[in-house]
């Protein structure tokens, strides 16, 4: 060890006799620990600290250096396994998927069902995933070697982490590979994470976990490197309950921005680090505040009240958000509250009036006691962040997937019992009176052109208000800002908010002034999004008009198309999606829509739950500006640092400061691109919609097709018919019984 607090006490000008005295140790202890520093680890860690600051020194370089000379490690968070029973009932439903598609192939009608049963499937056998986030100083990667008890990934006290990191368990591993580390050139998609084939497509080396050090020695010199992840495989205990996600620390330049933007993994829990000794500074909270309201739960208007109560009560807001101060030593318990407290009020300054949806005072509340602190050598200042850890994944997230689960699986059991049913009336009555419904098909194909022309005018229609809404947004953005940055309103804000205090001001202003920017543009672009749904509701008709119904001689009989699903699946077929993820997160639950697996994927990595509701697309629109807020935010808090504000008006001149920086970075052509984008985006995914839409009914019409025109002895349609049956009886059996493990405690 290359400790010699013999040689720093003689820097220091002191004594053994003056230390020792000073500590509260006798001379002959203080000796015996100088001549020997490898015994340095039995002294309690609190009076190595204040040895160490007695001397002037660095006691984390110190405490790191004794801990990493200790053998053996602790096993890390225990947690349990709470989702044994959810991965079992998960293998169950995938061998239904095995065996409906081996005993149903060929049948057009159970293709979305077996797609929406297998996502299900993987759904059930999904963890949830714990983010680290923060500055590359803030210790993050030492918190989830804590976690997992030992030093698996590189750590220092120098910036470490330059990649993507999933940390899974063992048992997660794909079965065709048996390394423990992989590198990939490219973040795949969540669905991917599992398949050899994808992997292997963006993998560049497999190895152990000396992997991960040649990693960062390497880039310890390249700013910029074709490794974007690292997936490690580990057999510790925590991971049997989530995985892990060690993110790149932020460098304050476009690597923000492109971390923002990476929806590879589902963001279950945050856990946001930022070192005590500068704790939750503007730039922590700017980006803070684009996490939080992600976790606030979906407000689906088709949901009763009742309903947003259970949730909250099974998952509060707030429990899944860790605000932690690391390197919490040498502070008493008094600092370090106080440090917590300021950090609360801090972020309670930015949230209290903010976004399209205020945060309540009560919410408020319940934020300010998430913020934690974490010292790995100290064990009472990780107990509680650790404490919290354990309940939220071993207890209210396993009771909430359970919930969320039970409810798709009784949603999908229903859809597939309504759509089967009614395409079983079809064909039953289609073979009762095949004469009416050739006649009907004849009449509905004969109008063809009308109906191509009646489409065609309508899509338009949706595309004239695209068009309108880009124009106006963009000129709301010209508005928006002259408004909020016009000096007398900015003077009235920093008055009415800090009462006096110049250095919050000084550096909360420029992260308060543009968040009311977003928030301004972001309820605008809320509103627009919404007023799409008339017209798209009007074209959608379009394919469930009553003239697409048969006319049998005892019943009208509908033919079912879901046009909502067929839209759908053709804006997952695109590359944007823009403001249709508002219109689909209205739709309700999109569990009673039978879309593929694809669609409702994509549509969870844009932020939109299978389970819907407006808040969520509406957290998805809202982090669109996430990226322009903190980029230009960390800007223009760069340029008020270096200015001077003097005398009884320096509200008046920070307001003008504010302004001229704000001008200077050019925030307001940066959010008129941004806001430009997201109409052109929407337009690109309507025409990808439209294009699936029409596509889909062209199958549809041609399936009615060879039964009207191909059968004239319909003993297909018959066998087809018993297959149905069959189909929904097997559909209807799906289990949907409550897990009793998990109507309490995560340990199994």
């Amino acid at each position: 060890m290359s400790v010699d607090l013999g040689q720093m006490r003689k820097l220091a000008r002191l004594s053994q006799v003056e230390l020792a005295e000073r500590l509260g140790l006798s001379q002959a202890t203080l000796s015996r620990y100088e001549s020997n520093p490898g015994e340095l680890g039995k002294l309690p860690v609190e009076k190595l600290i204040e040895w160490v600051l007695a001397l002037g020194g660095d006691p984390l370089h110190i405490i790191q250096e004794i801990s990493t000379a200790k053998t053996g490690e602790s096993p890390g968070l225990e947690v349990g396994d709470p989702y044994l029973d959810l991965r079992r009932r998960g293998r169950l439903l995938k061998e239904f998927v095995t065996e409906i598609s081996a005993n149903f192939s060929g049948l057009d009608e159970s293709l979305y069902l077996v797609n929406s049963a297998k996502l299900l499937a993987d759904q059930y056998c999904q963890k949830p995933s714990v983010f680290f986030k923060g500055a590359f100083d803030s210790g993050k990667t030492t918190m989830v070697n804590t976690l997992l008890g030992g030093r698996f990934l590189p750590e220092s006290y120098q910036p470490t982490t330059h990649v993507f990191t999933l940390v899974r368990h063992v048992d997660d591993r794909p079965t065709t590979m048996s390394e423990d580390v992989i590198l990939l050139k490219a973040l795949p998609g969540y669905e991917d994470l599992d398949d050899p084939l994808e992997l292997s497509k963006v993998a560049i080396k497999r190895g152990d976990l000396a992997l991960l050090q040649e990693l960062r020695e390497a880039q310890s010199a390249v700013s910029d490197t074709e490794v974007k992840m690292a997936m490690v495989f580990l057999d510790r205990p925590i991971l049997k309950a989530c995985n892990l996600v060690d993110l790149p620390g932020f460098a304050h330049d476009k690597s923000d921005t492109r971390l923002a933007v990476s929806r590879a993994i589902p963001l279950d829990v945050l856990v946001y680090a930022s070192p005590l000794y500068s704790f939750m500074r503007a730039d922590d909270l700017m980006r803070i505040r684009q996490d939080i309201r992600r976790f606030l739960p979906g407000e689906d208007p088709a949901d009763s009240e009742r309903n947003r109560k259970d949730i909250r009560r099974i998952l509060p807001e707030w429990n899944r958000i860790f605000l932690v101060a690391t390197h919490a030593a040498g502070r008493s318990e008094e600092e370090v509250s106080s440090v917590l407290s300021i950090a609360a009020d801090r972020l309670r300054l930015l949230l209290s009036d903010s976004g399209p949806e205020p945060i309540s005072a009560q919410q408020l509340d319940d934020l300010a006691q998430r913020f934690f602190t974490f010292y790995r050598e100290i064990p009472a200042r990780r107990a509680r962040f650790e404490a919290e850890l354990v309940k939220t994944l071993g207890t209210l997230l396993p009771k909430h997937r359970a919930d969320t689960l039970l409810k798709r699986a009784e949603s999908l059991q229903k859809a597939a019992d309504d759509h089967l049913t009614s395409t079983i009336e079809s064909y039953e009555a289609m073979i009762e009176d095949i004469d009416a419904a050739r006649a009907e098909y004849d009449s509905l194909t004969g109008d063809e052109d009308a109906r191509q022309e009646r489409i065609a005018k309508k899509a338009d229609r949706v595309r004239s208000e695209i068009e309108r809404h880009r124009t106006q947004s963009g000129e709301n953005v010209h508005f928006a800002y002259g408004g909020i940055t016009d000096p007398a309103y900015l003077e009235t804000l920093i008055k009415q908010r800090f009462k006096k205090d110049k250095r919050s001001a000084k550096e909360l202003a420029a992260g308060l002034v543009l968040e009311k920017l977003q928030d301004a543009i972001m309820s605008d672009l809320i509103l627009r999004s919404k007023s799409l749904k008339p017209t798209i509701k009007d074209l959608l008709g379009e394919y469930e008009d009553p003239d697409v119904r048969f006319r049998h001689k005892k019943r009208r009989v509908n033919i079912p198309f879901n046009s909502e699903g067929a839209f759908i699946g053709g804006i997952a077929g695109g590359t944007a999606v823009g403001a249709l993820a508002v219109w689909a997160g209205s739709l309700g639950n999109l569990g009673a829509y039978i879309i593929a697996a694809k669609t409702v994927s994509v549509l969870s990595a844009l932020g939109i739950s299978i389970a819907g509701g407006t808040a969520a697309a509406t957290a998805f629109l809202s982090a669109i500006g996430g990226p322009v807020t903190v980029a230009a935010g960390l800007l223009v808090l760069a340029t008020l640092s270096g200015m001077r504000f003097f005398g009884e008006s320096w509200e008046r001149r920070m307001a003008k400061g504010l302004k001229k920086a704000m001008d200077k970075e050019e925030i307001k052509s940066k959010w008129v691109s941004e806001v430009d984008r997201y109409w052109v985006d929407t337009r690109k995914a309507f025409d990808s919609g439209v294009r699936g839409l029409e596509n889909e009914w062209n199958e549809y019409l041609e399936r009615i097709r060879r039964i009207v025109e191909e059968e004239p002895n319909l003993s297909e349609t018959r066998e087809h018919l018993t297959r149905l049956t069959e189909l929904r009886q097997r559909f209807i059996g799906i289990d949907t019984t409550p897990l009793a493990s998990h109507s309490g405690g995560g340990k199994q």
